[in-house]
């Protein structure tokens, strides 16, 4: 007798527990499948950050690499500029004696003809 009075208690308990596992394993379910997530981008992060890292140091070595070559280049222009400059003035200087001696050669075979 007794159970048919509190059937109904017995059954909302029943029903409460039973939704109350159900809620448990869907949760600790969403848990597991959260942490593989977390683990998942935890590895790509490590990855990124690695992969950073050897960026970074390439970026690091080429920089320096950067410097020399610009260190390099305005020695050699230093050097080769005042080379050029000199070279430009000797060049003038061959062009005119080059233009005296034409007109020398040819005042001379001009008076030959003459």
């Amino acid at each position: 007798m007794q159970f048919k009075n509190y059937y109904k208690d017995i059954l909302s308990i029943v029903g409460a527990v039973l939704l109350l596992g159900t809620t448990i394993l869907i949760n600790k379910y969403d848990v597991k499948q959260l942490y593989r997530e977390f683990a998942t981008l935890t590895l790509k992060v490590n990855a990124q950050e690695k992969e950073i890292k050897s960026l970074e140091d390439k970026v690091n070595v080429l920089i320096v690499q950067n410097q020399r070559l610009l260190n390099d280049l305005e020695q050699h222009n230093e050097t080769r500029g005042s080379e050029n400059a000199l070279l430009l003035e000797r060049l003038q200087d061959l062009e005119y004696k080059v233009e005296v001696l034409s007109m020398k050669n040819t005042l001379s075979s001009g008076k030959v003809f003459q």
